[in-house]
């Protein structure tokens, strides 16, 4: 209720309906991209590594352990995309302590990959925007010579 007060009732009150409506569609839809973006450079890279169920049932990772495999951060020193993003190119941190304050993440970090390397577990950051975008053409493209079929497995 708070929310559709505040991008729709409020706006209402001086904009003409059609104004709130190309309004509302266009930051809603900014926003998803970013946000899908976002997610894509995290989780969808040459570096994380992906478990299918039987190899998890196999292997029986540890929750940590999986976490930072299976993710990737980016642009971890650009403190103003941090700030825009509310910390989630520290997806790593993101996924391991996510009741934190996003501020934290950059300090966070550190301890983290400090104690990956001290227990052998890869921790991968893309040092800037560009190279998160690239590692997620290149893992796309790999993804799509596999041709493989779609295999969606539900619990």
């Amino acid at each position: 209720a708070i929310f559709v007060t505040w991008a729709i009732a409020i706006p209402l009150l001086v904009y003409p309906w059609w104004a709130v409506l190309v309004a509302y569609l266009g930051f809603a839809m900014i926003t998803s991209l970013i946000m899908a973006t976002t997610f894509q450079l995290a989780h969808c890279v040459e570096e994380a590594s992906f478990t299918s169920a039987e190899q998890a049932r196999a292997r029986r990772p540890v929750w940590a352990v999986h976490e930072v495999e299976s993710t990737v951060d980016f642009c971890p020193r650009n403190p103003v995309l941090t700030w825009a993003l509310g910390g989630l190119n520290f997806q790593i941190e993101h996924h391991l302590f996510p009741l934190l304050p996003h501020t934290h993440y950059p300090k966070i970090a550190e301890i983290v990959q400090r104690n990956c390397v001290k227990h052998g577990i890869r921790y991968s950051s893309q040092p800037s925007l560009r190279a998160a975008l690239r590692s997620h053409t290149l893992h796309l493209r790999a993804m799509g010579r596999l041709g493989l079929p779609v295999e969606i497995e539900m619990g």
